[in-house]
């Protein structure tokens, strides 16, 4: 029972600091590029990991050549999804991307029945080919509603494509650090994979000359930034390590789904955004299918 509570305080820590730092990548958008913001994100919270770790004893087996060679992938696979979801974000509403975002559910089941055999009968559950359907159709329908693209007589959300697109690498990531987590420690393996994604970020953020604008935001803007780092990025993906080894896969991924409603109530606070009939619909559409993948089981 003990260890139930605590993956449960985990996930909606974990859905909460999400949904705001969400909002938060879409406020720092008027003063930062993506590759400096990601890269400032994201160093900030593995320096908050890397702290913990070390602050509770777990920091001794970091830099084990082993472990480091084998996080590159899951870390390189963060850096993608990140640079492609807020450069997405930066292009839409951050409601349209909490959506799309929920899509992770259906794609992280889909990449395991592809590589691991204990999954092979997913895609033979009705569940699971019912939800994948309306989960496609609507993030269709939220995609098709941008301001671009026009020319065909239809519009496309360029930047809801790209959250697509990041989703992907998402639910990617997502299954490549599973095995690992059954056999490391949570803190321990998220304080590597963001340190290195970090890295990855430095080339990117140089080369757009945008290191600099740390100099010129206002001091307020620059605490909200490393901030959101540290607590989106560094706990909550920390959070959701726990509630993963502690639960399992699926009540995490299915309390994830608070997500989009956490996002709109903090877009509404902080940056003014409405729920739109448009996203309402399709929205529901992706987490009602979502929910249906997740009650598979013949």
């Amino acid at each position: 029972m003990a260890f139930r509570v605590k993956g449960l305080l985990a996930a909606y820590s974990a859905i909460t600091v999400w949904a705001l730092g969400l909002v938060l990548i879409k406020y720092l958008a008027c003063y930062f590029q993506v590759f400096s913001q990601n890269f400032y994100r994201y160093s900030s919270a593995a320096l908050t990991l890397l702290l913990l770790a070390n602050s509770t004893g777990k920091g001794g087996g970091l830099f084990k050549r082993e472990l480091l060679c084998r996080l590159l992938l899951p870390a390189f696979l963060v850096f993608l999804f990140q640079n492609a979801v807020v450069t997405g974000i930066y292009l839409t509403s951050t409601i349209t991307a909490a959506l799309i975002l929920r899509l992770n559910v259906v794609l992280v089941n889909l990449f395991a029945y592809v590589l691991f055999r204990e999954e092979r009968r997913l895609i033979a559950s009705k569940y699971y080919l019912l939800g994948f359907t309306l989960s496609l159709l609507g993030v269709v329908g939220v995609t098709l509603g941008g301001s671009s693209c026009e020319d065909y007589g239809f519009t496309i959300d360029m930047g809801a494509s790209l959250v697509l697109l990041g989703t992907l690498f998402w639910a990617l990531y997502l299954v490549s650090i599973k095995k690992l987590l059954a056999k490391n420690d949570p803190l321990s393996l998220s304080s590597i994979v963001f340190t290195e994604s970090s890295i990855l970020f430095f080339p990117l953020a140089m080369y757009s000359n945008g290191l600099k604008e740390i100099f010129y935001a206002p001091p307020e803007v620059i605490a909200i930034l490393f901030f959101s780092g540290a607590l989106s990025v560094g706990l909550g993906n920390w959070m959701n390590y726990i509630a993963i080894r502690e639960l399992g896969v699926a009540l995490p991924s299915t309390l994830g789904l608070l997500t989009p409603l956490l996002t709109a109530i903090f877009s509404y606070l902080l940056l003014g955004e409405m729920l739109t009939a448009r996203q309402v619909i399709f929205g529901g559409l992706i987490i009602l299918g979502c929910l249906l993948v997740l009650l598979r089981g013949d």
